[in-house]
């Protein structure tokens, strides 16, 4: 299929020119250069870096290409920070859950999700067109030059939209993740009818005996991962409140719903 192109690309190299990189929070065992000579950051770090690199760039002039399916949409030698240089960001799942909804929207662009089927450890709290824009998977092509043609008429509310998920992502506690963590373990802990027992071969591990396999590089981005034990004790797992809960689920769909209507009625007024 022909590429859809939208409106001029920006350029996806080091966004941050020289003077403005030492801003980016490189964390204890230093920042790492790629082979385009800009700072690669560890994991742990990237949604920390992207709201101070993305205040370099005007969102007024930021632009896509936007592309159809079979056609790369960026270049191999892109970061999860250079791939924020755009007005618009596409969120597809595969055959199952994909790890880079975070990402995204932690990118501040507009994000376009496709019909979600599965959910993220956080992606409940997501609203249609408050943090991200629903696009459908029946009539793809069109449901995304639609959202697309859309942000184009309205850029602020459209910006706005960005902002909110990217500001969902920044506010989320990482303390509260591993409590999240910690109580869905127990859960499913519940549920297993037999106590596992390591077996005979099995070998005690410490932190040393990983970082030895490891290369200076990827030594670096372990030792920014590592976490500290909580000095509190977990929140206490309430019983789910069913009304808010399914008030939520609700008011999710009405958005979907909203969002669908409006699409069709762009489609059959031509």
């Amino acid at each position: 299929m022909d590429m859809l192109h939208l409106v001029d690309p920006l350029p996806a190299h080091c966004i941050l020119p020289p003077p403005h990189r030492h801003l980016l929070p490189h964390g204890r065992g230093g920042g790492i250069k790629d082979e385009d000579g800009c700072w690669a950051q560890p994991g742990g770090h990237t949604l920390a870096s992207l709201p101070v690199i993305h205040h370099f760039i005007r969102q007024q002039v930021r632009h896509i290409s936007l592309l159809i399916p079979n056609v790369p949409l960026l270049s191999r030698k892109t970061t999860a920070a250079t791939r924020g240089n755009h007005r618009y960001k596409i969120y597809a799942e595969g055959f199952t859950w994909s790890v880079s909804l975070k990402y995204i929207l932690s990118c501040g662009s507009l994000a376009l999700m496709i019909n979600p089927q599965y959910e993220d450890f956080f992606s409940r709290g997501l609203l249609p067109r408050k943090h991200y824009w629903h696009t459908r998977s029946d009539n793809l092509c069109e449901s995304i030059k639609f959202a697309v043609d859309w942000g184009n008429e309205h850029p602020i509310e459209a910006e706005g939209i960005g902002k909110e998920g990217q500001a969902f992502m920044q506010d989320l506690d990482m303390g509260r993740v591993y409590e999240y963590m910690y109580h869905l373990i127990v859960e499913y802990s519940k549920l297993q009818d037999f106590k596992p027992v390591p077996p005979p071969s099995a070998h005690e591990t410490c932190e040393r005996s990983i970082l030895c396999f490891a290369d200076k590089q990827q030594s670096g981005f372990l030792e920014n991962s590592y976490a500290l034990s909580s000095s509190s004790l977990p929140c206490t797992l309430g019983q789910p409140d069913r009304n808010f809960i399914n008030s939520w689920l609700q008011e999710k769909q009405k958005r979907v719903d909203s969002l669908q209507e409006l699409e069709m009625s762009r489609l059959l007024s031509g």
